[in-house]
């Protein structure tokens, strides 16, 4: 069994971790990895946002039973298979 989500869709993580099946995350443009980011933007989020999300991920985490996460894992989350599609104009 394989559960196949986009990026941006946390409930595909959730799901593929607490019923504990492999999943692959969907990429409609280039992926991030440590060395680029789609995501530099996210630095400029302040430090109360921060917290309300970290705070929020616990709570999900607690509640499936499932490997704690940040809010940073939202946007680079390491998965063990991504897949990547884009226009071939691009």
């Amino acid at each position: 069994d394989l559960i196949v989500y986009d990026e941006m869709a946390i409930a595909g993580r959730v799901i593929a971790d607490a019923l504990k099946i492999n999943s692959a995350v969907l990429h409609s443009t280039y992926a991030a990895n440590e060395r680029f980011s789609l995501y530099r933007d996210a630095d400029d989020i302040s430090p109360e946002a921060r917290a309300r999300c970290r705070e929020y991920c616990k709570q999900l985490a607690a509640r499936y039973q499932i490997a704690p996460f940040n809010g940073d894992d939202l946007l680079r989350h390491p998965a063990p298979l991504h897949i990547i599609y884009m226009p071939r104009e691009l």
